[in-house]
């Protein structure tokens, strides 16, 4: 099935079916003998970029619910001219937020995944602002999907293997440090904190160095499970512990798209990758020990 997109103030349709002075976001479908025509308002007075990316995905979702299963081929090149028009921001910010809405983590469920439309538009004009859209959103569905691995499937082993894997094709030096390394470095609290699981920590150093600029530090918590250890969480709040390395899953994320953006700068990330649980080796509250300067 084919869809040609438009933005609601054109006039390659008939006017009285169009809603000129609709409100920013107004969606509609339209069928013509000439065809099938989605009709999109874009009036952008006082809307920011957040705003626009989020348009993004509405019509992107709206889509996908009005012809659930079908496999579609979009014309965009009309509705990307009129967006062009309207700003330099407004096309860039409309595609990531197309491409975010896009996303579904189904890696463990038996059903296929439905093709993702087919887009038409002039490649020469707009294939580069695409492109970017695309390299941006998967940066950010990099993060989602670690956030949303169970817990049994993201141990601190397998998350440091992830890395390997997810930085192996760019300019993204990727260090693990474990065992006798982390005593080497005083990385102490992370050996404490991962003591009552079976699954040893890591430490996950990324290094982009791009530039001689200034260097930039990121850190991001990666407690792969975190059951509050000997003090362990109730039913209410440890549904959701898995999240609990979602800052670090965000630092993989923006250095992913430092990385493919191939972007002028020098920047560290430091991950430490731990399971929090509780066992017979598990730390007890109210103990002392030195923390001494850690990673240099």
């Amino acid at each position: 099935m084919k869809l040609s997109m438009y933005s609601m103030s054109t006039n390659e349709i008939e006017s009285k079916q169009i809603e000129k002075d609709a409100c920013f976001g107004t969606k509609k479908i339209v069928e013509k003998e000439t065809g099938l025509y989605f009709l999109l308002s874009t009036n952008t007075t006082n809307q920011s970029t957040e705003d626009i990316r989020h348009l993004g995905g509405e019509a992107r979702s709206y889509i996908r619910n009005e012809f659930p299963g079908e496999a579609l081929t979009i014309d965009m090149q009309p509705f990307f001219a009129e967006a062009a028009a309207v700003s330099s921001e407004f096309l860039p910010a409309f595609m990531e937020g197309w491409y975010l809405a896009s996303y579904s983590f189904s890696k463990y469920q038996g059903s296929k995944r439905p093709a993702d439309p087919i887009l038409l538009y002039d490649l020469d004009k707009y294939e580069a602002v695409v492109k970017t859209a695309q390299t941006r959103s998967q940066a950010v569905n990099i993060a989602r999907d670690l956030c949303n691995e169970p817990a049994n499937k993201l141990t601190p082993a397998i998350y440091a293997d992830k890395l390997q894997e997810i930085f192996k094709d760019t300019n993204v030096n990727v260090e693990i440090l474990q065992g006798e390394d982390l005593d080497k470095h005083g990385l102490e609290a992370i050996k404490t904190v991962g003591k009552g699981s079976i699954n040893p920590p890591r430490m996950a150093v990324l290094t982009l160095k791009n530039s001689d600029e200034k260097h930039i530090a990121l850190v991001g918590k990666g407690v792969t499970f975190d059951s509050g250890g000997v003090n362990v969480k109730t039913g209410k709040g440890i549904w959701e512990m898995k999240m609990d390395m979602g800052g670090s899953a965000a630092v993989v994320g923006a250095m992913k798209l430092l990385a493919d953006l191939a972007s002028h700068v020098h920047v560290t990330a430091v991950i430490p990758l731990v399971e929090n649980l509780a066992g017979t080796n598990a730390i007890c509250q109210q103990i002392l020990f030195p923390i001494p300067m850690a990673y240099m």
